[in-house]
């Protein structure tokens, strides 16, 4: 289950890690979201919330999703702007929670480190998402922000986001992402993956409207995208396979594998200092 807003479900990203998981990295996989567009994860523990988009029926909260759900792993959007904002104390005991919620569950905890600005901030973020992984013991820790800032330092040519959109993760963003996903996931290098990514082209209203009609026509059976709200169902429906430069393609698997080195690494340093103090 993957736990987020719109820099989760943008693109179908859990889908695609998970058709990506099945086919390219033997581990049989289906995908579900929760949550709502706009938030952050720690919204859902505040007293009486009931506004979830996805994922969570009426009546039910995200923590009884978590226990009911039978999942093997909760994957938990930390966003480094909201750890270091004004709620970052709400979000990163909500990651503590939801870690927790997750284990008795009998499912494991998974952070995806979100983050796509250049600021010290984001860097800052980066260094309390990774704390929060630590003291809840995750072991599997998804780094894309960690990977998006080694390309915007390396190849500042490569656009990760779709202008005008700077708020999303683009073609580029989100196979860069995939990547990342595939590698902490499965333990396996994310070379050799498919250089094509379906992406959440813009849409002008007529394009909405002629998707959305096309919809009601014929209801999409995907069970994944089955259960989105029908105007996230638009979206996707009218999402484009985008075919990404092999050599674009093959830089950024290496920059997903080495985030996913480099952040496993700072996990068993980090732990070991914890436990040495």
């Amino acid at each position: 289950m993957f736990a987020g807003s719109s820099s989760t479900y943008f693109n179908d990203m859990p889908l695609q890690v998970a058709e990506l998981l099945s086919a390219h990295a033997g581990m049989p996989a289906k995908a579900i979201l929760a949550g709502r567009s706009g938030s952050g994860i720690h919204v859902y523990l505040r007293d009486g919330y009931d506004d979830y988009e996805y994922g969570v029926p009426r009546g039910s909260t995200f923590l009884d999703v978590v226990r009911d759900g039978d999942f093997d792993y909760v994957v938990l959007m930390a966003v480094a702007q909201f750890i270091t904002g004004e709620d970052g104390e709400e979000h990163g005991a909500a990651i503590d929670t939801y870690c927790r919620a997750a284990r008795d569950a009998g499912s494991e905890p998974v952070i995806y480190e979100m983050g796509w600005r250049r600021s010290d901030r984001e860097e800052l973020g980066r260094k309390k998402i990774l704390e929060a992984a630590v003291r809840n013991g995750v072991r599997v820790y998804v780094p894309c922000s960690s990977a998006w800032a080694r390309v915007y330092r390396e190849r500042p040519d490569l656009l990760l986001q779709d202008p005008p959109d700077t708020a999303h993760p683009g073609a580029l963003g989100c196979y860069l992402n995939l990547c990342c996903f595939v590698r902490a996931f499965s333990g396996k290098s994310a070379e050799g993956l498919p250089a094509t990514v379906r992406d959440w082209a813009p849409m002008d209203d007529a394009a909405k409207q002629r998707v959305g009609e096309e919809r009601k026509r014929n209801p999409p059976s995907d069970p994944y995208v089955k259960a989105l709200p029908g105007w996230m169902q638009t979206r996707s429906m009218g999402s484009e396979s985008i075919a990404i430069d092999p050599e674009v393609a093959a830089y950024l698997q290496q920059v997903a594998d080495q985030a996913c080195d480099d952040a496993e690494a700072a996990l068993k340093t980090k732990a070991k200092q914890q436990a040495e103090q």
